[in-house]
């Protein structure tokens, strides 16, 4: 008989900010029905560079060892939800066998 053994979850909580980009273009010509000089905003998410190393090590450790790794995003709805519920205020943190990590 073989036993089936539950896997380790490692949860990350990470941060992604929310940065917004303005892009201008430049009037193609002088006449107003053809281009007012367009406006373009982007958002892109930007992971921390302290939150980054923090998942890079997580990982390799978890690869290492055969673990699930898991990545919150507290910046999201359902991510600040889950760290309610874990009682998580930091970030980044690291969750192992419901023990919790994180640098001071």
């Amino acid at each position: 008989m073989s036993r089936s053994y539950k896997k380790c979850v490692v949860e990350v909580f990470i941060r992604n900010e929310d940065v917004p980009i303005t892009v201008r273009a430049r009037k193609v010509s002088e006449h107003p029905c053809v281009n007012l000089g367009c406006i373009a905003e982007r958002v892109e998410k930007i992971m921390p560079r302290e939150d980054g190393k923090v998942l890079a090590l997580v990982k390799k450790q978890a690869i290492k060892y055969d673990y699930e790794l898991k990545v919150v995003d507290v910046n999201t709805f359902l991510g600040k939800l889950k760290a309610r519920l874990r009682r998580n205020k930091k970030c980044p943190a690291v969750v192992l066998q419901r023990k919790k990590y994180w640098k001071n």
